[in-house]
């Protein structure tokens, strides 16, 4: 039978023996026991958590068949991997999370995850000093999350997914990556999503997806001065949205022929040395997009079966918006003093709605192709033509309520 005074004392034990359970969960390094970062992981159990005081760790952790265990710093922590491959290497691992830690100077890749599945690497430093071949490398890795962390001075790529079948469901989120020489981010994994990553002067590509890296997310990314394109996209059924690409040295965003069935929307574009947008996939929808400043031309379609609606073009070098590829709809544009022409039309059987054209450098709307067909489309203030058709005397295209006030042929 409990008394009064009994029930506060078994309380008072209850807790007691629930810190002491606690405690004996968490493991501080350095300490009498626990000298170094990997002698604290050797011993973990299931539920531990190794927690690293201020501090240089001049060592290279391996996390090797552990489940469970979260190693995170308790002040400015710093691991130095000079003279090892890897900083941190998790393999045959489980639900592992590394956070609040510094990692430098590998040789290899700065922290690498393989065969493992649910790791998480969180507001991390990671510096390469300019000798690291990459930052954060997944090898085989299943719902690995990536976030809030910086990556820098990376000799190679800032965080790379590397085996599309091997590594899937990854998030790579809020990342700040600087000066990555081998690319900002590479995704070589399937169901991979890339959100609100900002990547400053990579080198080849800000971002980049490779064959059957397939459903894809690429959104509110932020990409600036890369040395190379800004987004590649080699993968199937990606989509690209709300991104933005400042001053590219080539290209702005790239969907390669592979890349077929993806969503491109709401992406802004600026300043792009080369092309601001290139579509050679087909079976694409694009909207929304925006260019601005484009030395070269805005918009390129060489793909086919693709619908464009309502993108932006502001200024460009050369032409707004070329189709070279056949089958493709291209509906409610409206674009103002492009360098060259308005659109310029290569290809064949494309349906053209809604588009218009003032004070283009050369033409409004030049047409080599055949099969167009253009509906309600108007241009006005050329240099040259308003519409030139190039196969007026023989033209199979056909114009239907249309507005071209200075043309080489009689519409009708």
């Amino acid at each position: 039978m409990l008394t009064n005074l009994s029930v506060p004392i078994l309380l008072v034990a209850t807790l007691t023996l629930t810190n002491a359970v606690l405690s004996s969960h968490i493991k501080h390094v350095p300490s009498a026991e626990f000298p170094t970062i990997q002698s604290a992981v050797d011993v973990a159990q299931s539920g531990d958590a190794i927690v690293v005081a201020a501090g240089t760790y001049i060592e290279s952790i391996s996390i090797l068949g552990k489940s469970h265990l979260e190693i995170r710093g308790d002040g400015a922590a710093v691991i130095d991997a000079t003279g090892n491959n890897r900083g941190i290497d998790i393999s045959n691992s489980d639900h592992i999370k590394i956070r609040k830690i510094t990692i430098r100077h590998a040789a290899a890749e700065i922290l690498r995850i393989d065969t493992s599945s649910v790791v998480t690497v969180e507001h991390c430093e990671i510096d390469g000093q300019s000798a690291s071949t990459e930052g954060i490398l997944l090898s085989t890795a299943d719902k690995t999350t990536i976030q809030d962390n910086k990556i820098k001075d990376i000799s190679g790529i800032g965080i790379r997914l590397a085996t599309s079948s091997a590594v899937v469901n990854s998030i790579i989120r809020r990342n700040e990556i600087t000066s990555a020489t081998g690319g900002g981010i590479s995704i070589s994994g399937g169901h991979t999503l890339v959100d609100s990553n900002k990547t400053f002067a990579p080198g080849v590509a800000g971002i980049r997806v490779d064959l059957d890296s397939d459903d894809t997310t690429l959104r509110h990314n932020f990409i600036v001065d890369p040395v190379g394109n800004g987004i590649v996209i080699e993968g199937a059924k990606c989509i690209v949205d709300r991104n933005t690409v400042s001053s590219p040295s080539a290209e702005g965003i790239v969907l390669e022929a592979t890349a077929s069935n993806n969503k491109l929307s709401k992406n802004f574009v600026d300043d792009p040395a080369g092309t601001g947008i290139t579509i050679g996939s087909d079976g694409g929808k694009s909207s929304g997009n925006r260019v601005r400043n484009a030395a070269g031309l805005a918009i390129l379609v060489t793909g086919a079966n693709n619908t464009l609606k309502n993108e932006h073009v502001d200024h460009c070098g050369a032409d707004a918006l070329e189709v070279d590829g056949n089958n493709n709809n291209i509906i409610n544009c409206h674009f103002g003093a492009p360098g060259d022409d308005g659109f310029d039309v290569d290809g064949s059987g494309n349906i053209f709605s809604n588009l218009s054209v003032t004070n283009a450098g050369h033409r409004g709307f030049a047409n080599a192709g055949n099969n167009n067909v253009f509906t309600h489309c108007k241009a006005t203030g050329s240099v040259s033509f308003d519409l030139e058709d190039v196969n007026r005397n023989n033209t199979t295209n056909t114009y239907i309520s249309c507005k071209f006030p200075n043309a080489n042929l009689q519409l009708p």
